[in-house]
């Protein structure tokens, strides 16, 4: 019997990437599961089953991470069952925070605590609460342990999406924050991020607002003391993406990782380089969900690179994947996360063809793959910026071609001047060229970000957009199928 073009085409899909196409499947049960029930995700549990069997894959790899994700989900509701007969009850807590806590409205201080004690009794360590609390005379930092007496809250309605995607369970409202001052965690962990509160001062020293509030969004992904006017500029023109510590930054920190261990031979220039991202996850915060999908996917291509193999950016997008659910199976809820997921799906697919076009009008390989990267990004995220906001921007691509080559710039000039800063080394050269810089950046902004046509509000059906999506996929697909057979 002869077989059809798309069964041969999905066949052989499966045979050149297995593992990937699997954890593909895991996550569509996992999805369906959480949004349609039992009924919905044991239906489509069989489909994918009958799936795996008619594409001869092996079941028990996708068997294994749904049990995974059953045991989590099992987990996720003791933990919200647990913590639910003290709400509204004011307790006193003991944990230790696990994000960079966040100022908001200027008098408060939000941060993530993972509950170690409620009135002295230990409760399972993966309850985690979102900590609310007035600005303290000395503050607290990430990974200090902490006792608060408080009242929890559950979630309101409008945080409930956000509250499962952060793995929080609810809200602690404390009127005064005690740090403990024995400290359990690594003291050279604690050291890099005391050093990263010094490079904080340093920086606004050094740099007046919002100078110096973009320069720290833009190399730490912190924009909890960006002005309003600003942000909104900023989220206005559709370069939200330079204030977040995404792909794009951790490219920029392998490449910088790699000319410095340029001596080192291939194992130790791996390992250094992947030291390099570990430390500066702890710089840009543990919870940053692109920075950790972005590290797990470079560290995975490193480790190809060291043993000779050729990597599969396929096998690398969906391993990222697979690790963050297996963390918190509601990450798919992030804005964040979708951001950039769908970025880095652009970027794969249509990066190298728009690259080599513009190679042949610009002529310059670094500027063309600035604009490349940036325009296809910026692209591939619309559909989820409309599906979340209703709108989409007119004149994004535009704005972010015009700063796409400052933005490696402002980077790379920036480490260099934390870095010499932090050793007492002080150029009044380099400051002025990273101002010079950031007022360009910040000009190009706001000048955009206030046209009047530069946001317009779509009403479109989210269905539509989704269909739009699978479209890109099915061409990625396409792509990937003819360069492994024809190419």
């Amino acid at each position: 019997m002869k077989k059809s073009r798309l069964h041969l085409f999905i066949s052989r899909l499966v045979r050149a990437f297995p593992l990937g196409v699997q954890i593909l499947l895991y996550l569509i049960v996992t999805i369906v599961f959480l949004e349609n029930g039992v009924f919905g995700g044991v239906f489509c549990l069989i489909i994918v089953l009958g799936l795996c069997f008619f594409l001869r894959l092996k079941v028990w790899v996708l068997i294994f991470f749904l049990l995974i994700s059953f045991f989590q989900f099992q987990q996720k509701i003791e933990d919200k069952i647990s913590i639910s007969e003290f709400y509204n009850k004011e307790v006193t807590v003991e944990g230790w925070i696990i994000n960079y806590p966040r100022v908001s409205d200027s008098i408060n201080i939000e941060a993530k605590v993972k509950i170690e004690k409620i009135d002295l009794n230990i409760v399972d360590s993966s309850i985690i609460l979102m900590l609310e609390s007035t600005i303290q005379d000395e503050g607290y930092r990430m990974f200090d342990e902490i006792i608060c007496v408080g009242i929890i809250r559950e979630e309101k309605l409008f945080e409930k999406n956000y509250f499962a995607s952060e793995g929080l369970v609810g809200k602690i409202i404390c009127d005064k924050v005690e740090v403990i001052p024995e400290q359990s965690i690594n003291p050279k962990v604690l050291s890099i991020v005391y050093y990263k509160d010094h490079l904080v001062q340093i920086v606004k020293a050094k740099l007046n607002q919002p100078y110096s509030d973009l320069f720290l969004g833009m190399i730490f992904g912190d924009d909890s003391q960006i002005s309003t006017h600003l942000n909104n500029d900023i989220r206005n023109s559709g370069t939200a993406h330079i204030i977040a510590a995404s792909g794009y930054n951790i490219n920029l920190v392998v490449s910088l990782a790699f000319v410095f261990g340029k001596k080192f031979k291939r194992g130790r220039l791996v390992i250094f380089s992947d030291l390099f991202l570990m430390i500066y996850l702890l710089l840009v915060g543990i919870d940053n969900v692109p920075a950790k999908r972005a590290i797990i996917m470079q560290i995975y291509l490193t480790t190809a690179w060291i043993f000779g193999k050729k990597a599969n950016i396929f096998y690398g997008f969906a391993i990222s994947m697979a690790f963050l659910f297996l963390e918190n199976i509601y990450v798919y809820k992030s804005l964040s996360f979708l951001l950039s997921f769908i970025a880095t799906f652009g970027i794969i697919i249509f990066y190298k063809p728009l690259r080599d076009i513009l190679n042949k009008i610009i002529k310059d390989k670094w500027l063309s793959e600035a604009i490349a990267i940036t325009t296809v990004s910026t692209m591939a995220t619309a559909p989820v910026l409309v599906i979340f906001f209703g709108k989409v921007n007119a004149l994004s691509v535009f704005t972010n071609v015009l700063i796409s080559p400052l933005i490696p710039l402002i980077f790379y000039f920036g480490f260099v001047f934390l870095i010499l800063t932090s050793l007492g080394i002080h150029s009044l050269f380099l400051n002025f060229i990273i101002y010079c810089m950031l007022d360009i950046l910040i000009k190009v902004i706001d000048i955009l970000g206030g046209v009047g046509i530069a946001t317009q509000s779509l009403e479109i059906n989210s269905y539509v957009i989704l269909l739009i999506l699978v479209l890109i996929m099915f061409g990625w697909f396409i792509k990937i199928f003819r360069s492994k057979y024809y190419g």
